[in-house]
Formats: structure tokens, C-alpha cells, sequence
């Protein structure tokens, strides 16, 4: 079969193959521009913006203990949801990433109660408005006890799923950066 030649004496191929490059060479010139300087400004401020948007919308997280097991293993890597409560209230049973206000450390716990709710503590088991919780995610009961405690508004009720080792109590929904996965 011969190649068909146009008017010009390009053929068939010649011209698919330059049209490949032109489309090729448009997204380049689009993406960086038509000259390398403003081709490293373009990139650098693309770069900038996409790590503040990744900034604003997650972060990176690494579990440092063991008062999330068998959850969350020592070492291991997460992301927290900082837009996960901007539209929604935190829910029961959400693992969150908290700003501790004491020292500005973030810690990762379970919410298991809300605002309004009492809670109790007997031995790491929780009495929530009156009725006691099974918690699936926890395979050792043992841990501390507190008195029936009320929470206020924009307060919530945390603690880590190992609760021979963890301790924590009421925090403000201020404090928390979100939801982890």
C-alpha cells in the first residue's frame, strides 16, 4: 500500500505525527509559558499554591504511643480532615486530631460523648446519659474512673481506644483539626 501524499509532499503520518507534537507542545506552552523564566515562576507558584491548598485541607499525621491501639499502631502514618467538621458537627465514635491547649501538641483520640451528654467512667468502661457502651475497638477493659461529668456546649468527651494507658477528658471543639483516616 503506498503512502498518501498531499499537496504540500508531507504524508498522512507526517502530519498525525506533527499534530501529536503541536497538542504536546500547547500544553507546555500553557502550563509553563513561552520562556524558561516565566516557565520556573509559573511552576514554582503552581507548586506554592497546591501545597497550601494541601496544607488547608489535611495533615499529615504519625502516632507517637500506644494509646490508640489496637486502632492505630505506634509509628504509623495518617491524614487528618481539617474540612471534615466545617459543615458538620463530629460524631460519636470519630477518631480526631486534637490541639491540646495546654501545649499546642496534637494527639489523636476517640469522641464518645458530645455537648449536652453526661458521661461516667467506671475502669475505662463508659456510662453515656445512662446507658453503658460497648466498644467494639477496644479489646482490654481496665483503666481510669471518673465522676458523672456534663459536658457544655461545643464540648466533647475524648479518650484513646487502649485505656490502660490513655487519660484525657472534656475538649473544646476549638481544639479539634479533624477528622482522621
Amino acid at each position: 500500500m503506498s503512502a498518501v501524499v498531499t499537496a504540500q509532499g508531507a504524508s498522512r503520518e507526517d502530519l498525525i505525527l506533527s499534530n501529536r507534537r503541536n497538542r504536546v507542545r500547547g500544553w507546555e506552552v500553557w502550563l509553563f509559558g513561552e520562556d524558561s523564566m516565566c516557565g520556573a515562576i509559573r511552576a514554582l507558584l503552581i507548586v506554592v499554591v497546591g501545597s497550601m491548598m494541601v496544607q488547608n485541607t489535611v495533615q499529615p499525621l504519625r502516632v507517637g504511643g500506644n494509646s490508640m491501639l489496637p486502632t492505630f499502631q505506634n509509628q504509623e502514618y495518617l491524614l487528618a480532615d481539617r474540612l471534615a467538621y466545617r459543615w458538620k458537627a463530629p460524631a460519636i465514635g470519630d477518631v480526631v486530631a486534637i490541639r491540646t491547649a495546654q501545649s499546642g501538641v496534637t494527639i489523636l483520640k476517640r469522641i464518645l460523648a458530645g455537648p449536652g451528654d453526661e458521661i461516667l467512667m467506671m475502669d475505662g468502661r463508659l456510662c453515656l446519659n445512662g446507658v453503658w457502651l460497648e466498644e467494639a475497638y477496644i479489646n482490654d477493659q481496665g483503666g481510669f474512673s471518673t465522676p458523672l461529668t456534663s459536658l457544655g456546649a461545643n464540648e466533647y468527651w475524648v479518650i484513646g481506644d487502649n485505656r490502660r494507658v490513655s487519660e484525657f477528658g472534656k475538649v473544646h471543639r476549638a481544639n479539634l483539626i479533624g477528622k482522621v483516616w
